[in-house]
């Protein structure tokens, strides 16, 4: 009894835990829809099982179709709330790491840089992104490195990266997920990507604008190489993205200049002797989004200096993934049977364009945002959120609300 007592105790302190993180997430993304100076993105990808291409029009598939693996889309959404929410669709062979998710994330930045400059508002002085707990995407270096250049350059005043906990991550984005997965199935047959976004538009379309937020659906062809963009930097943040022996890695970054840290970080820094210029970037690691101390003293991830030989934007793009020749040969009977056997002859073309590379690549546009000269900042960030980020503006949570009914 006694032991079974412990394990109840740890599954409530676990959930508590969780709910306070999630309390935190849904203050931030508040703070956002009022444009209180910080800007709160959500970003994660969906299954691939529902885009498989072409969707059949068969109860039970024939047997001459069953060997023939289909080629899938990725479907990533962005939600930067208040502001957009934004659906890209990539082929199999489009990196889907950590480029993918830079990209997507200052296409989502330069939207709203737009918006921006159409509704007169000014730009977020803060950024919050919020992400599935993940080493593949946005739990890593590169990630890492180039949210402490946004702050260096001065786009943010500062950037935070956080996770839910494991097996606790699935937030407002795998809501809208779970309506794509409804407008798709709801459909008998689709053939290509062009299909997939006419659905998905016509049926988000609605919904989003009800949120007052502008919807975008759009193909990602390319992606820009940020990895070998920051890697001038020669700096590379490690140890602390991935679990070992049953620890949890952090769940909670956040980056700021050696200007905006508190009293308390820089009495804990002076310990060990660190001293520098004002706008050289550290980074704040804690366990938990909901925590208040730092899991250790401030890190220096980003010197001015370094920070100064990174180019203006990426210019190199990161190279599409080649089908191997077993794979080649399956696509093009695939191909065949859509075009003679299915009658479907606009996925036969597209799938024998993913064969010999003939799929029209879109390449990113120039990142007006990111080129724009941003101002250098002489004073520190005003300290007047949460206990858990003093820098962040304060979003109260339980503010009433009356619903008039007619």
């Amino acid at each position: 009894m006694a032991g079974k007592l412990v394990w109840v105790r740890q599954l409530r302190e676990h959930l508590r835990d969780q709910y306070a993180d999630r309390c935190l997430y849904w203050g931030m993304r508040w703070a956002s829809r009022q444009f209180m100076d910080i800007l709160t993105l959500i970003i994660d990808s969906m299954d691939k099982s529902k885009f498989g291409l072409p969707r059949f029009d068969y109860h039970r598939m024939p047997k001459f179709l069953e060997p023939l693996i289909r080629p899938r889309l990725v479907c990533t959404a962005a939600i930067a709330h208040g502001w957009c929410t934004s659906v890209f669709l990539a082929d199999e062979q489009v990196s889907h790491g950590a480029n993918a998710f830079a990209d997507i994330l200052l296409r989502v930045l330069e939207k709203v840089y737009q918006m921006c400059q159409v509704y007169k508002r000014p730009f977020p002085k803060h950024l919050w992104v919020q992400s599935d707990n993940t080493v593949s995407q946005a739990k890593n270096a590169y990630t890492a490195n180039l949210m402490a250049f946004l702050v260096g350059r001065f786009k943010f005043h500062t950037t935070n990266l956080c996770y839910l906990p494991v097996g606790h991550t699935h937030e407002d984005v795998d809501q809208l997920f779970g309506v794509v997965a409804q407008l798709l199935c709801r459909q008998k047959t689709f053939e290509d990507p062009a299909d997939v976004k006419r659905i998905v538009q016509q049926g988000l379309q609605d919904r989003i604008a009800a949120k007052g937020e502008d919807l975008s659906v759009e193909f990602l062809d390319e992606v820009r190489d940020f990895k070998t963009w920051l890697q001038v930097t020669g700096l590379t943040p490690n140890n602390c993205f991935g679990n070992r022996e049953g620890v949890e890695a952090p769940g909670s970054f956040s980056w700021k200049l050696r200007l905006d840290l508190t009293s308390a970080e820089r009495a804990m820094l002076e310990r060990r002797g660190n001293t520098g210029q004002q706008h050289d970037v550290f980074c704040l690691v804690k366990q938990s989004m909901h925590a208040v101390d730092l899991l250790q003293p401030p890190v220096l991830v980003m010197p001015a200096e370094r920070c100064r030989r990174v180019a203006v934007q990426p210019v190199g793009m990161q190279a599409r993934i080649a089908y191997p020749d077993e794979r080649v040969t399956q696509l093009l009977k695939l191909a065949d049977a859509c075009e003679y056997a299915c009658g479907m002859p606009r996925a036969a073309f597209y799938i024998r364009g993913l064969v010999s590379q003939r799929i029209r690549c879109t390449i990113p546009p120039s990142t007006v945002w990111l080129c724009s000269r941003s101002q250098v900042r002489l004073d520190p960030v005003i300290l007047n959120g949460t206990p858990a980020f003093r820098h962040l503006p304060d979003a109260m949570l339980w503010r009433m609300k009356v619903r008039f009914s007619p």
